[in-house]
């Protein structure tokens, strides 16, 4: 799914216009980055949790980390295509 699929996915499920959904996903993603960037896990139930690590090749850098939850993970098993 790409940025322009998951707005229009959103608008038409949130009954709100493209213009508020791509406005909706950016600030949502700005938050992310900004409490990622203070070295601020989050976590987000039944979702699961982003985080900073160090780098494997330059410790004085770090890489976006993500560990789904059990709930998504069982979510993702059992899922089948419509």
């Amino acid at each position: 799914m790409t940025t322009h699929e998951l707005i229009k996915y959103l608008a038409k499920h949130l009954q709100i216009t493209q213009k508020e959904a791509k406005q909706l996903l950016y600030q949502e993603l700005n938050i992310i980055s900004e409490r990622l960037s203070q070295d601020n896990n989050i976590i987000i139930r039944g979702f699961g949790t982003f985080a900073l690590r160090d780098s494997h090749s330059n410790k004085s850098s770090k890489n976006i980390f993500f560990r789904s939850s059990p709930k998504l993970k069982q979510f993702i098993k059992t899922w089948r295509p419509e």
